[in-house]
Formats: structure tokens, C-alpha cells, sequence
């Protein structure tokens, strides 16, 4: 991969996964870091990625709050590449809406709930996500106080 190619990669992989980062904290989830890589790494579920957020898998939440965390990545990605949900996704996401899928399983939320839900944090927190992918692009990984902070409307 080129240069530039590798550029736009990552620059993708930062919105996706400030998308979800984002969302997290906006949800109240407990979120450590965001991070995106140069090439492609084995995530923390055995996955191809070019990013990922970690969180505490211990930690359990509403079902309709993990399928919109989980949807919140690609939003964003498609979002900032001016593309179709469907069509966006790094590594084609399927992941993202495989787990959104899951969480509701036994819900009485529905898939089209979450994906409306998703949509507005995305579109509410768009500010929020622009400047957090910008430091991540930067820095490779942000914490999460710098998440926080950027959150609830500091600056770097």
C-alpha cells in the first residue's frame, strides 16, 4: 500500500474507532483507550484491525446501549467518508454489526432503534469526534481522560 493509501487508512480507522470511543463516553461506559495502527494487528477478539477501543469486558450494560456503541464506529466512518453505512466499514466491519445484532437478540429494542439511536449521537457528538480523531490520528492512542476532556467540550 502507498503512502498516501496507508494515510487514508488510518485516518478512516481513527473516525471508526473515535465513532465507538465516542460513544462510550457519551453513553457512560467505561472506555480506557482508542488506538489505530499503520498496518493491520490481530484485535483483543482475534480480528484483522487497523484500530480498536478497549474497554473492561466485565462490565455489563444495556443491550440497546452496546448495539449502539457498536454501530457508532462505522457511522462514523461513513460519516467522515461521505459513504453508505453499508459500503464503509474498514475490514467490512461486519464485526460491528454482527455484535449489534447480538446485543439485541433478546431485546425489545430493535435493530432500526439502535441504528436511529446511533445515528443522533453521531450527529450530536460530531464535534467531539472530528477532534478526537484528530489527536488520534496524531498520536496513535488516546486515554481516557483525554476522551473525557474532549467530551465534555476542553480542549487538547
Amino acid at each position: 500500500m502507498s503512502a498516501a493509501g496507508k494515510v487514508r487508512w488510518r485516518r478512516r480507522a481513527a473516525f471508526h474507532e473515535v465513532g465507538h470511543a465516542v460513544a462510550n463516553v457519551v453513553l457512560g461506559h467505561q472506555c480506557s483507550t482508542a488506538s489505530v495502527y499503520d498496518a493491520p494487528r490481530i484485535s483483543a477478539i482475534g480480528l484483522p484491525c487497523f484500530g480498536e477501543v478497549l474497554t473492561d469486558p466485565e462490565l455489563i450494560y444495556p443491550a440497546i446501549e452496546i448495539a449502539v456503541s457498536c454501530l457508532a464506529g462505522p457511522i462514523a466512518e461513513a460519516r467522515y467518508t461521505k459513504r453508505s453505512l453499508i459500503s464503509c466499514p474498514l475490514g467490512r466491519g461486519s464485526s460491528d454489526f454482527e455484535n449489534a445484532q447480538a446485543a439485541l437478540c433478546e431485546s425489545r429494542f430493535t435493530y432500526a432503534d439502535a441504528e436511529r439511536q446511533a445515528h443522533e449521537l453521531v450527529t450530536e457528538s460530531w464535534q467531539a469526534i472530528e477532534a478526537t480523531a484528530s489527536a488520534l490520528i496524531v498520536c496513535g492512542t488516546v486515554g481516557q481522560g483525554t476522551l473525557a476532556l474532549i467530551c465534555s467540550g476542553g480542549a487538547l
